[in-house]
């Protein structure tokens, strides 16, 4: 039996410990189109990008982070956020977005083609992973926070239990 986490090998291992075999592998970036940039250099001195790229889902949790950006724009002058992606979601957010007056700092740049997100992430200072802790992504393991990892962006994440598994405080 092959797993995508750690967690979910270690509960079929305790429902059916039948003698079976079980292999964790996890769901990791195209080494080819993910790479480590040099290039990519922070600039706070201009402010600060944050990105999410993804789907515009209930429990990947952009309500959370665009809801949030009220507060963090007070903290953090010229930050922006810029979100990549679509989704059943997509209209709902830039909606709560102009609702919250933050047409000035949140910027929707729809969907774009994979294998272009790398060079488009060399902006980011920070990526943003605010999945929520619901039943469907509590325990599943974001590719979108191996995918910033990979090119040396610094995360902000949500402490779900995948996530606390995988990833400590620094």
């Amino acid at each position: 039996v092959i797993t995508v986490t750690d967690i979910w090998r270690d509960k079929l291992l305790k429902r059916v410990n039948h003698g079976i075999k079980c292999t964790t592998i996890l769901n990791v970036p195209d080494e080819d189109i993910f790479k480590l940039s040099l290039a990519r250099k922070p600039r706070p001195e201009n402010g600060c990008n944050l990105f999410y790229h993804g789907s515009f889902e209930e429990h990947f949790g952009v309500d959370t982070l665009i809801k949030a950006m009220v507060l963090v724009r007070k903290q953090i002058p010229n930050v922006k956020l810029n979100l990549y992606g679509g989704g059943r979601l997509y209209e709902p957010m830039m909606n709560l977005s102009k609702e919250l007056g933050l047409d000035d700092c949140v910027h929707f740049n729809g969907g774009v083609p994979f294998f272009e997100l790398p060079e488009i992430l060399k902006k980011a200072d920070i990526g943003v992973v605010p999945t929520k802790a619901s039943v469907f992504s509590d325990e599943a393991l974001s590719m979108k926070s191996l995918e910033y990892m990979t090119l040396g962006i610094p995360i902000v994440i949500s402490k779900t239990t995948a996530h606390n598994y995988y990833y400590n405080d620094s």
